[in-house]
């Protein structure tokens, strides 16, 4: 929850104002964090289910798994994460 806060401190605008967009994660749902970002001043909204479009991690996690399953099924060499910080890049 400390993440929020940063979040939080990090805005370019007044918390009021802030809308935060979460994924269907259970810890997003649950009434303590929600109650933990309503206290920050943060309005959370979460994404409707199987929204990979409105994600745009979802898309890096398909690539890096593509790349990984492909990398492994040539090499039997595992992803190092220099290797991974290159791909999101």
């Amino acid at each position: 929850m400390d993440f929020m806060k940063h979040v939080r401190d990090s805005l370019p605008v007044l918390p009021c104002e802030a809308v935060v967009f979460l994924d269907q994660h259970q810890v997003h749902q649950s009434p303590v964090f929600r109650d933990y970002c309503r206290d920050l001043g943060l309005e959370v909204i979460l994404m409707p289910k199987f929204s990979c479009r409105l994600n745009p991690v979802e898309r890096v996690w398909a690539m890096v798994k593509q790349i990984w399953a492909k990398r492994l099924s040539c090499t039997h060499h595992p992803l190092r994460a220099v290797d991974l910080e290159h791909y999101v890049q």
